[in-house]
């Protein structure tokens, strides 16, 4: 309990999780809510049943009942809604504000539907975001997205098993063995289950997604909440990257001033020593002015 209540409080005060306890580590997010019955399996232990507020980590399988759900808010200001008779495991989630490169989001959708708004790791580093299927791999360029993998028996009539996306915002694509798809804001994607053909932009949105949205509204209002906590720490981001950028700029600024003021400096003094050595060599050839009068006189005298 303990550990739930410091994942809570981490999320909700933006607290940076490298500098959270060792032993939070491996956290991944934490239940917002749920409805019907939703288990998680842990380290290869028997399924047991997830409550609100408890947390996941990486490695868990999280299933869900037929007409049951879940809403998880991950480390990075991100969810997940997973609908009914879903299983999602969570292969790998890290989070850091200091190192974006050493962030990521692996998931794996084994079955079922489930929707994802991406936070921080899909919109500062996009490459670290990966959802897969046992068909297909799916990333995102910062985005808003519900994916859908039926297995042949485990679809209404109708619905040709595979693998489906559609995008709310932003944009995806969907990669197999046979070829690449990218999909926009308002498209949805399929790629059949045998994957013997490239996947392909459906010409409609399928009607299974209706129902989806059906299981959406309920939660609209946490759904803001953690959306208003996912765009403040957005926007702190941001702010944090481009003073960053500012300060690192204005160092390279002082370096290339310095280096020109260092090449003018050396060029005065290199001037200053040429300038030197042309006096130098005009004095041994002619000697000074006095010196010259003197040699003059003695020419005179001896022509005399």
């Amino acid at each position: 309990m303990k550990m739930m209540r410091l994942a809570a409080y981490v999320i909700a005060a933006g607290i940076p999780w490298a500098l959270a306890a060792p032993a939070m580590a491996a956290v991944a997010g934490t239940v917002d809510s749920l409805s019907g019955s939703v288990s998680i399996s842990r380290n290869g232990a028997a399924a047991r049943p997830l409550t609100a507020g408890a947390v996941v980590n990486q490695g868990d399988l999280v299933a869900t009942a037929q007409d049951a759900w879940v809403l998880l808010e991950m480390v990075d200001g991100g969810s997940l809604t997973l609908r009914g008779k879903t299983r999602l495991r969570i292969d790998a989630y890290v989070y850091s504000e200091t190192d974006k490169a050493g962030s990521k989001s692996w998931l794996s959708l084994l079955e079922g539907a489930m929707r994802s708004v991406t936070g921080a790791i899909g919109a500062f580093n996009p490459p670290s975001y990966r959802l897969t299927t046992p068909l297909v791999t799916l990333g995102v360029r910062g985005t808003d997205h519900e994916t859908a993998y039926y297995p042949p028996g485990s679809t209404e009539p109708g619905v040709e098993p595979g693998v489906y996306d559609k995008v709310n915002e932003g944009e995806t694509f969907l990669r197999t063995a046979s070829g690449e798809v990218s999909l926009r804001a308002g498209q949805a994607g399929f790629a059949d289950h045998q994957g013997a053909r490239a996947p392909r932009v459906l010409p409609a949105i399928p009607a299974f997604y209706r129902r989806h949205a059906e299981i959406d509204r309920p939660l609209a209002n946490r759904m803001r909440e953690i959306q208003t906590r996912r765009e403040k720490k957005l926007r702190v981001l941001r702010q944090r990257f481009e003073h960053r950028a500012q300060a690192t700029g204005g160092e390279h600024s002082r370096f290339r001033e310095r280096g020109q003021d260092g090449k003018s400096a050396n060029e005065n003094t290199g001037n200053q020593r040429q300038r030197a050595r042309a006096q130098h060599e005009e004095l041994r050839k002619h000697g000074t002015g006095e010196q010259a009068k003197r040699n003059h006189e003695r020419m005179q005298r001896r022509k005399d």
